[in-house]
């Protein structure tokens, strides 16, 4: 009776082992996938008619740890003359789909160039407080404040953290933890991350 308890049990823990491997499986499946198809988009970019698009997306790293720098380049290509209040955008997601950040040049209040011909800008995230997983990121061109939009890339690019275990969530927050009452009068600081 005791060992078929035993068995019963490392069967069930061996099925979870292996449906977790699978769904390991499906999900490198469909990150590749979704490479492919944004590699496929991005080359169809050469040329357009749009006032104003995105040529290009690129990441400086497609696999980071917490607290590493990612630079997100946007290859963009201006075909009137000029265009007024001009600005480029990046919006970050989890891989469940929950919108993290979503910064642009209007809002940084940061003027990148309007006139026709072509350009890149940089995005520099700077030690990413991201913990562990897959991020997508969506690029788009605009006008107005982000009220006109020019272009836009749906989940263009993607980056894997992956780190240490820190904590648990999305993001890891600078954070210190402190004795506040101590009869030994000592004081018990611990910052997270150190100050650098």
């Amino acid at each position: 009776m005791f060992g078929d308890a035993n068995e019963t049990v490392d069967a069930y823990r061996n099925s979870l082992h292996l449906e977790q491997l699978e769904q390991k499986q499906k999900n490198e499946e469909k990150r590749t996938d979704e490479k492919k198809k944004t590699k496929e988009e991005t080359k169809n970019r050469e040329t357009s008619t749009l006032p104003a698009y995105i040529k290009k997306a690129s990441i400086s790293k497609s696999e980071v740890k917490t607290f590493d720098n990612v630079n997100i380049s946007l290859h963009y290509r201006v075909n009137d003359l000029q265009i007024p209040k001009l600005l480029v955008g990046v919006a970050l997601y989890d891989r469940e789909g929950k919108y993290l950040f979503g910064p642009n040049t209007y809002l940084d209040k940061y003027q990148i160039p309007e006139t026709q011909g072509e350009h890149t800008v940089t995005y520099s995230l700077e030690k990413i407080p991201l913990l562990s997983g897959t991020y997508f990121i969506d690029v788009g061109i605009f006008t107005n404040g982000g009220m006109v939009c020019l272009d836009f890339l749906p989940k263009v690019l993607s980056f894997e953290v992956r780190c240490d275990f820190l904590g648990d969530g999305l993001i890891h927050l600078p954070h210190k933890w402190e004795v506040t009452k101590d009869s030994g009068n000592k004081s018990n600081k611990h910052e997270n991350p150190p100050a650098l």
